[in-house]
């Protein structure tokens, strides 16, 4: 479906943000709004983050960024390979 739907476009770069499963869960749990995906287990999200960086073998295409830092530190690593990929 995805390829049908896609025909073949595919990202030149991708950046995947892992998290410490226990501290997201614990995040969740303090939202007053939950929708859907925050009622899934901590068994579900271990096997998609797991799963993503399975994937991102290619280091050419994919970064993995550890996002249990502060939010401007993984923004300004973000912004920095955007820029960097952006001039080349």
């Amino acid at each position: 479906l995805h390829k049908h739907i896609l025909k073949g476009l595919k990202p030149d770069f991708t950046f995947i943000l892992t998290v410490n499963i226990k501290k997201a869960m614990k995040r969740l749990k303090k939202r007053k709004n939950k929708n859907r995906y925050d009622k899934f287990t901590s068994n579900f999200y271990s096997k998609v983050q797991n799963a993503f960086i399975k994937i991102s073998k290619n280091k050419k295409r994919y970064m993995i960024i550890e996002n249990s830092k502060d939010t401007p530190d993984v923004e300004k690593i973000i912004f920095d390979k955007f820029m960097n990929l952006l001039n080349k």
